[in-house]
């Protein structure tokens, strides 16, 4: 249980292959009922793999939130019944059919310059090179992303100003407050 679940997934009792000399059960047949989240997250990365080949049209950040965002929601072990996210289920249980059948315009929107999480995303130290400036001078620019306190808090971009200008920037909330911070190209996170 933390703020990192997204969703849940069977883990409890999943049949499983296991070596012969290692079953437990008494069946010694090579398979066994064994618990553990190593089972949930096969079950969860077939499921976005499954959206993603069904579905050609979303683009990776939405086909994670079709999967997110339809899972059934469920009661905490507890017995509570906390509807939509908590740090036991998530936003509930893997729910592969709503996933592929979730319309579109039911989705958030694409958040077209992920991953973009921190500077080391953007400036070139994890992927070899710095990714492209939103701006660089010239002409007005619009971005639309999407901001989400718990999937998506921070998102970086990269604004080249050229000597001697001045550039503008202005954060338009669809909903939330969010907050705006601009760092010097020498900033490391």
């Amino acid at each position: 249980a933390n703020a990192a679940v997204d969703l849940s997934a069977p883990g409890v009792s999943v049949m499983t292959a296991v070596p012969p000399a290692l079953d437990t059960d008494g069946a010694q047949d090579g398979y066994q009922a064994m618990d553990g989240t190593s089972f949930s997250a096969p079950m969860v990365s077939a499921a976005l793999a499954w959206v993603r080949a069904a579905r050609p049209e979303l683009t990776p950040d939405r086909v994670v939130q079709a999967v997110r965002l339809t899972a059934t929601d469920v009661a905490a072990p507890d017995g509570q019944n906390r509807p939509g996210w908590d740090p036991l289920t998530g936003f509930g249980v893997l729910n592969v059919g709503a996933a592929l059948t979730v319309p579109a315009d039911k989705l958030p929107i694409q958040d077209p310059y992920e991953p973009n999480d921190n500077l080391v995303w953007v400036d070139g130290t994890a992927f070899g090179k710095p990714s492209l400036p939103i701006w660089a001078g010239g002409k007005q620019v619009e971005v639309n992303a999407l901001l989400d306190k718990q999937e998506d808090p921070v998102d970086v971009y990269r604004v080249v100003i050229p000597a001697k200008k001045s550039a503008r920037i202005t954060v338009v909330p669809r909903f939330g407050d969010p907050s705006l911070e601009v760092f010097t190209s020498e900033a490391i996170s």
